[in-house]
């Protein structure tokens, strides 16, 4: 064998290589997510609690849901309070990095409900843009998140909200309840239980 089958021989078998490793690691990852919602079942499906480390875990696999899509935000929006812990990570540990955060920022919704009736009647938006029509772009890709999706009308209301600053914004939530009436773009899974978090007070919520 000549010199130029030998090279020609070893630059197969290195793209070989460089395709079965990568085909290994997409089947791994896709087996790690398949087992780590498995385990999460349990917090999801079976019990009304979901602890730190559980959610966690869940924006680890809702991190995994955007990168298979191959979308990474200019800047991420925490729907608060759930949703600021979720963006955290997202920015810091998932999507971007601590060397190379992706710039988050915090967005509140006020919400008017019926006396007794957990259902939202009126949602607002309070939070004030002029800081961000500085920072970022009109094209640039917005993500808003939060932890549960209940009823949907504060993420709603945040949605519209962003949509009058931002061409693209894509909504993300850890868990969507099966009566919401909004479908966000990533979801880890749909509950019909009445989750709670462990920072969360027991009292009704959108």
């Amino acid at each position: 064998m000549g010199v130029c089958e030998s090279i020609l021989v070893g630059l197969l078998c290195a793209l070989v290589g460089v395709i079965l490793g990568g085909l290994l690691s997409w089947w791994l990852q896709g087996r790690y997510a398949t087992d780590l919602l498995a385990r999460l079942k349990d917090a999801v499906q079976d019990r009304q609690h979901v602890s730190l480390g559980e959610q966690f875990l869940l924006t680890r696999l809702l991190a995994g849901r955007m990168t298979a899509n191959s979308y990474v935000p200019d800047v991420i929006f925490g729907l608060a309070p759930g949703g600021a812990m979720v963006a955290e990570w997202l920015s810091r540990r998932f999507v971007g990095t601590y060397d190379k955060p992706i710039r988050m920022r915090t967005i509140w919704v006020r919400t008017t409900r019926d006396p007794g009736n957990p259902i939202v009647k009126e949602a607002h938006v309070e939070d004030s843009m002029e800081g961000i029509r500085a920072e970022f772009k009109p094209n640039a890709k917005a993500l808003l998140v939060t932890d549960i999706c209940r009823g949907g009308a504060t993420f709603e209301a945040a949605y519209k909200f962003l949509k009058g600053h931002f061409l693209h914004v894509e909504t993300a939530t850890l868990l969507q309840h099966d009566n919401a009436k909004v479908e966000p773009h990533y979801r880890v899974d749909v509950t019909n239980k009445d989750v709670r978090f462990d920072w969360k007070e027991a009292q009704a919520t959108d």
